[in-house]
Parts: C-alpha cells; structure tokens; sequence
C-alpha cells in the first residue's frame, strides 16, 4: 500500500488485522503525505527490490492543488508504478469526499470529507471524475469506491462515528471502507494464484 494517513492509519484498524496483515502486504504510507510526496518515494526506490502482485494507492486528500493538477500527479505516480512493476495490478482508492451518484455508480471517488458539503467535496468530486475518464481502459488498473453514501447523513452531512476529524475514517467506517477492496484483492489475487499453479491442478 502506498498513500497518506487514510491508509496508514487503515492498518491500524480491526479490519486491516483481519483481512489484509494475512496477504503479507507491506504498508508504505505517511501521514500528510501528497502525490509530489509519493512520487518522490517512488522514484527513489521505495519499490525497487521487491516483486509484487498488487499495489494499492490512495493519495490526494491532503494536496492544496487544483483538480487538475492533483490528477496529473496521480497519473505519474501510477506510470512510475508500471515502469517499476509492470506486472502488477494497481488498485486506486477513491478520494475522501464522495457526493456525485454517476460517479459512485461507475466505481471510483474520494471518501467525503468535512462534515457539511463543502468547497473540497466538490474538487475531490472533480478529481473522481477526471480519474475516471483517464483509467478505463487500463485493464491492469482498478478504481474501486466503496458506497460513499452511508457516509452521509440525510442532511448531507458526516457523522463523527464514522469520521471523528471529518476526514479520517474511525473503526467502524473502515470496517465499511476495506469491503470492496478485500473483495477486488481476492479476485486479483485469484489471478495469480491460476497462472502459477502446476498442470493438473485444481486451480489450473
């Protein structure tokens, strides 16, 4: 995993312990970190040295930059990713701030943030659709989002059991965050498991 505080405070949580730590997955994510911040890392050999099956990337939710620039960084990043492991899947989180249905619907967005609607909501909902329009035919890279609407009350705002800041998930909202990205690890985690296994076999 390779981000910012949402991800790195994810491996903290119960559902990190229990569906992720079992896939040996290693956690390369700061807090505060943006997109200059790990496309910095990665270019400095944060992944070389190693092989892997999936990488998941979730950053953005701290750049001051507009929405298009934070897309074009995003962008980098995953082309450093590919010149680095190119057989790898990459899987983009959705971005902290997700209102658009049309979005929600297609599979992609950031996670909703401050508690009313706010100007950020709005970028990162930009952000989302940019992505969106950039990905979809790469099949080695998936945008997943988790239904972003049970963050919201029926007022449009977030409930502080769900976001104790307003930004950062609390327990029981990453126990609903992790639910389609365990599910998409499983399926590409499948993938590897049927191109490695000997003839015969019953994965084969």
């Amino acid at each position: 995993m390779i981000g910012d505080s949402i991800l790195s405070n994810f491996q903290h949580s119960y559902s990190y312990k229990q569906y992720i730590e079992p896939l040996h997955c290693l956690n390369f994510c700061i807090q505060g970190d943006q997109t200059q911040n790990v496309l910095w890392r990665v270019l400095n050999g944060e992944l070389d040295e190693i092989k892997v099956k999936v990488i998941v990337l979730a950053v953005g939710t701290h750049n001051k930059h507009s929405a298009n620039e934070i897309c074009a960084g995003i962008k980098k990043i995953i082309q450093v990713i590919k010149e680095k492991q190119p057989n790898a899947y990459i899987i983009v989180m959705s971005f902290l701030l997700f209102l658009a249905n049309e979005l929600r619907r297609a599979g992609e967005g950031l996670l909703p943030c401050g508690r009313e609607p706010n100007p950020k909501r709005q970028k990162h909902a930009e952000v989302n659709k940019l992505l969106t329009s950039a990905f979809t035919v790469d099949s080695k890279v998936i945008f997943i989002c988790p239904d972003w609407d049970q963050f919201l009350q029926s007022d449009g705002t977030i409930s502080h059991r769900d976001m104790a800041d307003y930004m950062h998930p609390t327990e029981r909202a990453y126990a609903r965050f992790c639910e389609p990205l365990v599910e998409e690890l499983q399926n590409l985690l499948q993938i590897f498991l049927k191109t490695n296994a000997p003839p015969g076999s019953p994965l084969d």
